[in-house]
């Protein structure tokens, strides 16, 4: 794959050119430049989760307790490492020492862009499925999934909740994780515009827009929630007659608000992201 890269830049012919203008190529080349430094991660948390049920079944319990939490650290620091790894490798594969190289190459930005954010996309995914594989290795199985849904689901009912919790947190961790990336990926994009410290630019953008999105949620929190809430009536009111599921239903329309409002800057970004890439880059 990397051959292909560096033919794209040194030999231009037809063939060529279109090995490195398919996107799936792209997408495969970037997953596989990443996910050889997550082996070593995905490793250290298998590691620790089958350390931690081999002490277990040697009754030594409080070594099994010290090693359960350091399995759990180790999932928390795969998690961090893997942030880490896919915006170094966004920043240096289309930024910095090999950007220069990476936007010669004849192929749509877009297509650039699009691979990187659909490779971080489905790494944080592995690393979820990772996590959840290991704790299964300690618990023995995956009953303990089935146990948490089920306690979720009667949480819910009794709270007065219609949509069922897979549903609602799988579709809050979704939206969550996108708007995650293209806001990275943005703030990147758009602090390598700037001329200086571009590092710096891109964190003080990232800051900007993370405050940017709780004001947003907390506009979002007051139309759909304190004002309707304000409307039923004094606090005493609030507190003592209203209904639980009306509480819910407005707890219900907090939580769409704020999905709505991730999608809506997630397009956004990744909009600024792509425009930034084609016309605005300042890169030496």
């Amino acid at each position: 794959e990397r051959t292909v890269e560096i033919r794209c830049f040194l030999l231009p012919n037809r063939n060529t050119f279109r090995k490195c203008q398919r996107l799936e190529k792209r997408i495969k080349y970037d997953f596989m430049e990443q996910f050889r430094e997550h082996i070593g991660l995905y490793a250290l948390v298998f590691v620790s989760a089958l350390t931690e049920i081999i002490l277990d079944s040697f009754e030594f319990d409080l070594v099994s307790v010290f090693f359960w939490a350091l399995h759990s650290l180790s999932v928390i620091a795969m998690f961090i490492c893997s942030l880490v790894i896919i915006v170094l490798y966004f920043r240096r594969n289309l930024l910095k020492d090999e950007g220069y190289l990476m936007n010669t190459l004849p192929v749509e930005p877009w297509k650039l862009y699009v691979s990187k954010f659909l490779t971080a996309f489905v790494l944080f995914i592995l690393d979820l499925i990772v996590a959840i594989l290991s704790f299964s290795i300690i618990n023995q199985g995956f009953a303990w999934i089935g146990d948490i849904i089920r306690g979720m689901s009667d949480e819910f009912a009794n709270a007065g909740f219609t949509a069922s919790p897979v549903v609602m947190f799988g579709s809050i961790a979704i939206i969550s994780l996108l708007y995650m990336i293209s806001m990275l990926f943005f703030s990147l994009t758009t602090g390598y515009r700037a001329n200086g410290s571009k590092d710096a630019y891109s964190v003080l953008t990232f800051i900007i827009l993370y405050v940017i999105g709780q004001v947003a949620n907390i506009i979002v929190m007051i139309f759909t929630y304190f004002i309707p809430l304000s409307s039923k009536g004094s606090i005493t009111y609030i507190l003592t007659v209203l209904n639980p599921q009306e509480i819910t239903a407005l707890i219900n329309r907090v939580v769409i608000g704020a999905l709505a409002v991730s999608l809506l800057l997630t397009v956004v970004y990744v909009a600024g992201s792509i425009y930034n890439m084609t016309k605005k880059l300042n890169l030496e």
